[in-house]
């Protein structure tokens, strides 16, 4: 009778803790073991990230792939208007448009001194040889404020009558110079220009 009572006893501790298993799970030696209301709520968790990520997939391709293809039909119609515009333009029509621009020196110190006073930087500007005998290189070094040096910069590149494409900027704190310390110096190149100098 003893014994009987016993195996239920133990056969009843051994249901409880299946069924306190089932439900909460459990922990053993770093592993974690979930129960059926944990799994169910991961599973659930999972299954809802999919989704959004499956509906986010096809929103944001179809998006990406619409934004491609107007760009690629734009790309060739602009093709196809260049070349439209190349095939009906003469050779002088060509050959003035592929001329490099000639400066005066004068011209040059007058726009470009003017655009140095009206943003308050310090202006050097040196004549270097360009990549043929005919061009020149203008290097340009700037004392000065940050905005005053990128207004001037923006004024330059901006001015039609310029033309100009700055080519390895450089900014950085003044450091040469004790008169100037304080200051940034911004240096930069512009190059292949036809000066009459």
């Amino acid at each position: 009778m003893i014994k009987r009572a016993l195996i239920l006893l133990i056969v009843a501790l051994l249901v409880l803790a299946g069924v306190f298993l089932l439900q909460y799970g459990i922990a053993v030696l770093g592993y974690n073991i979930y129960g059926i209301p944990k799994i169910q709520e991961t599973s659930n968790e999972l299954d809802s990230k999919i989704l959004k990520s499956t509906e986010l997939n096809k929103v944001a391709f179809k998006s990406k792939n619409d934004e491609l293809n107007t760009s690629l039909r734009q790309l060739i119609a602009e093709k196809e208007r260049y070349q439209l515009v190349l095939s009906q333009s003469t050779s002088s029509q060509i050959a003035q448009a592929s001329t490099i621009n000639k400066y005066e020196m004068e011209f040059l110190w007058t726009k470009v001194g003017n655009y140095a006073s009206a943003n308050k930087v310090r202006l050097v500007m040196n004549v270097t040889s360009g990549s043929t005998s005919e061009t020149k290189n203008l290097e340009f070094t700037l004392n000065g404020g940050y905005i005053g040096i990128t207004d001037f910069i923006y004024s330059i590149e901006n001015d039609s009558k310029l033309a100009f494409k700055i080519e390895n900027f450089k900014l950085e704190p003044e450091t040469s110079d004790e008169s100037l310390k304080g200051t940034l110096k911004g240096t930069f190149i512009v190059r292949n220009i036809i000066i009459n100098i």
